[in-house]
């Protein structure tokens, strides 16, 4: 429910995306007219208001409207286009359409274990920096601590049945991770479960 915030007040703090506790609490600042970006709020008196990234400049896409158990693309994606640092938390984050990330980002999970981004269709690169194009490159940009994952779907259900014919019926041939043209690229503990892998395209000084 929208607020009426006094017109001294420029920095606001909210507890949620949704409702308090949801990982999506941001703090925003007063800005003089509606932003381009998803990452805004409107307040009841009229005034917009913006993300104010948080330590490191990093957004989550808790933050964005990302739900565990649902799909998170859109959320991601926006807070892609948002900040070249985006962090993911200890969520499992549903994927159905690759994420473009912007050249220079930096994608970070901020869990121990990883943050695990989840597919279940046929669709290209789960997550892309850059672009085949000859001046869509991906820049210095670091991807650490993701952990790419693919549900398999066979011809006979969801699951392999030992000592029947079985194949798979969505074999994903691109790579999860699709970095094109980067410089000082750096990916860390980043695994990848199913089809799939990382490809590098045109990349140079590589830390792996």
């Amino acid at each position: 429910t929208a607020a009426t915030i006094d017109g001294t007040v420029n920095i606001v703090e909210i507890r949620g995306y949704t409702t308090a506790g949801d990982s999506g609490g941001a703090v925003y600042k007063r800005v003089s007219s509606q932003p381009s970006h998803t990452g805004k709020i409107h307040s009841a008196d009229g005034a917009w208001w913006e993300i104010t990234p948080g330590f490191g400049g990093y957004v989550f896409p808790e933050q964005f409207g990302a739900v565990a158990g649902f799909d998170a693309t859109t959320a991601i994606q926006n807070a892609c286009n948002f900040s070249l640092f985006v962090g993911f938390l200890r969520n499992t984050y549903l994927v159905s359409s690759t994420i473009q990330a912007q050249p220079g980002s930096t994608l970070t999970s901020f869990c121990r274990d990883g943050s695990q981004l989840r597919r279940s269709t046929v669709y290209g690169p789960t997550v892309q920096i850059g672009a085949s194009g000859a001046s869509n490159n991906a820049g210095a940009c670091t991807v650490d601590g993701l952990y790419f994952f693919q549900v398999p779907t066979f011809n006979n259900g969801s699951t392999y049945v030992a000592g029947t014919s079985t194949s798979l019926t969505n074999k994903e041939t691109s790579p999860h991770l699709a970095i094109y043209k980067g410089q000082n690229v750096v990916v860390k503990n980043v695994r990848s479960n199913g089809a799939g892998g990382i490809s590098f395209y045109g990349c140079s000084i590589i830390e792996v």
